[in-house]
């Protein structure tokens, strides 16, 4: 049996995070003085592909519609000392 991923462990842990259609979550997150290893970006691409529309729009930011996937990718960089914040997006009119 094939060892799991830092990435599937992570989405595991964080299978209580309620999920709720409609809502997209924004992830940014700062490597201050340290730069990640690949492994890092290995298992980010994991976990977009793991569930609902993710998308990393630069390379601190990540999109994403997955509740839990947002709390995955928020320990995962934290997990390789980044520090991290999450919000709730909510689009409005101008």
């Amino acid at each position: 049996m094939p060892r799991k991923s830092l990435a599937e462990i992570l989405y595991e842990e964080a299978e209580d995070a309620p999920e709720v259609e409609g809502e997209e979550w924004l992830l940014l997150y700062d490597f201050e003085g340290i730069k990640p290893g690949t492994k890092f970006y290995t298992n980010l691409a994991r976990l977009s592909a793991l569930k609902g529309k993710t998308e990393l729009i630069q390379y601190s930011a990540l999109l994403t519609s997955s509740r839990r996937v947002a709390l995955a990718a928020k320990n995962l960089a934290a997990h390789y000392g980044a520090k991290t914040t999450v919000f709730k997006v909510v689009e409005t009119e101008l």
